[in-house]
């Protein structure tokens, strides 16, 4: 049988840091960045799609379907030959250390995270799908935290820590958005094209605050913590019904 060479698998991660004083001996900084891009294919050949049946659409039909959407609607489904998935990521890091005095340190830092995902549904043997067919899922998150580290006379010791972490997800259409069609082929496939069904509706954003506090105590060979963990959360979630 012949063979066709697909796109290759792609995952491609990129950084850089940097560090150093802003104060001698009393204030430093140190930041990295990290670019992650990812391309995973995903080969469709429309001679596959119902091969035994002579009534099955053919890829001329597909191409006038489309044509008629993007004439009489101004709406482009996509190709539905190969495809892939996609994600691009950004990461952004930073944090400032303070040394407030001999036994009491102090750190700020924070941490951006956005990703982007493009989940295209492919072609099979019983299913045409247009590239658009699926969901692009951008997500950020932003993460800051304050910490207290102090020391007393060798005998005792408290960390403290500050967070506050915000989580936004969201689903969007792949291209503008349009209802989601099925057409069921006389051959026994279907034709699917438009914005996904299920998820292109959800939100989920989320807001986090955290309070840790350590206190040590040290008795010769022993060690004595008081600690408290708190979480506080505010969530707003939107799902599409089914």
């Amino acid at each position: 049988a012949d063979r066709e060479k697909v796109d290759e698998f792609t995952k491609q991660t990129y950084g850089a840091s940097l560090g150093g004083p802003v104060i001698k001996d009393k204030v430093f900084f140190f930041a990295n960045v990290e670019l992650q891009k990812d391309e995973t294919p995903a080969p469709f050949d429309i001679a596959e799609y119902t091969s035994e049946s002579a009534d099955r659409a053919s890829e001329a039909d597909l191409n006038s379907l489309r044509d008629l959407l993007i004439s009489k609607y101004n709406y482009d489904p996509g190709t539905f030959g190969n495809t892939s998935d996609e994600l691009n990521g950004v990461k952004l890091f930073g944090k400032l250390d303070f040394n407030l005095s001999k036994d009491h340190k102090l750190t700020l830092r924070h941490q951006y995270t956005k990703a982007e995902q493009f989940n295209r549904n492919s072609g099979s043997s019983r299913n045409i799908n247009f590239n658009n067919n699926g969901v692009f899922f951008p997500t950020v998150t932003n993460s800051t935290a304050l910490e207290l580290n102090s020391n007393f006379n060798n005998k005792m010791s408290n960390n403290l820590i500050l967070g506050y972490t915000t989580v936004n997800d969201d689903r969007d259409p792949i291209g503008d958005p349009f209802p989601y069609v099925r057409i069921d082929d006389e051959a026994g496939g279907r034709i699917v094209f438009g914005s996904e069904r299920f998820s292109t509706a959800n939100v989920l954003e989320q807001k986090i605050f955290t309070l840790t506090n350590n206190f040590k105590i040290y008795k010769g060979r022993h060690t004595f913590t008081l600690g408290t963990h708190n979480e506080f959360y505010n969530i707003r979630k939107r799902l599409r019904s089914t």
